[in-house]
C-alpha cells in the first residue's frame, strides 16, 4: 500500500502541469459540492424558523397606471390593512430597500410587530 502512495506521488512530481490540473479540478469539486448541499440544506432541509409557516402571507400592489404588479405596500396602505383588517391573527410590516447616496444606503423597514406576526424568536436586535 506505501509504495502505491510512493509511487502515485513521484508520478504527480514528475506531471507538474497535471499536479496542477488535478489539484485545481478536486477543489473545484469540493467547491461546488458545498455550496450545492449548503443551498439545499438551508431550503429543503432545515424547516423556516417560525411556527405554523404555513399560515405566513405576503400582501402584493398593483400600480395600475403604469401597469406594475407585485409592489410593496405604502405605509398608509399597511396602516389601512392593520386597522380595518379582521381576518388574520396579526399584520407585520416590511419594506427592504437599498439607495445610492454619497456612501450608499441599505436597510429593512419593518413594523413593531413584526417579530409577534412571525412567532419567531429573536437572537439579537430589537426585541
Amino acid at each position: 500500500m506505501f509504495q502505491d502512495l510512493r509511487f502515485g506521488f513521484r508520478m504527480l512530481l514528475k506531471n507538474p502541469g497535471f499536479t496542477l490540473i488535478a489539484i485545481f479540478t478536486t477543489a473545484l469539486g469540493i467547491g461546488a459540492n458545498t455550496a450545492i448541499f449548503s443551498v439545499v440544506n438551508g431550503v429543503l432541509l432545515n424547516p423556516l424558523p417560525f411556527s405554523e409557516p404555513e399560515r405566513l402571507i405576503r400582501i402584493y400592489g398593483h400600480f395600475l397606471a403604469i401597469s406594475q404588479d407585485n409592489m410593496s405596500a405604502s405605509v398608509p396602505e399597511f396602516m389601512d390593512y392593520r386597522e380595518r383588517t379582521s381576518s388574520f391573527e396579526n399584520i407585520a410590516g416590511y419594506n427592504d430597500f437599498s439607495a445610492n447616496l454619497a456612501l450608499g444606503y441599505s436597510g429593512l423597514f419593518q413594523s413593531n410587530r413584526h417579530n409577534a406576526a412571525w412567532r419567531a424568536r429573536v437572537h439579537r436586535g430589537r426585541r
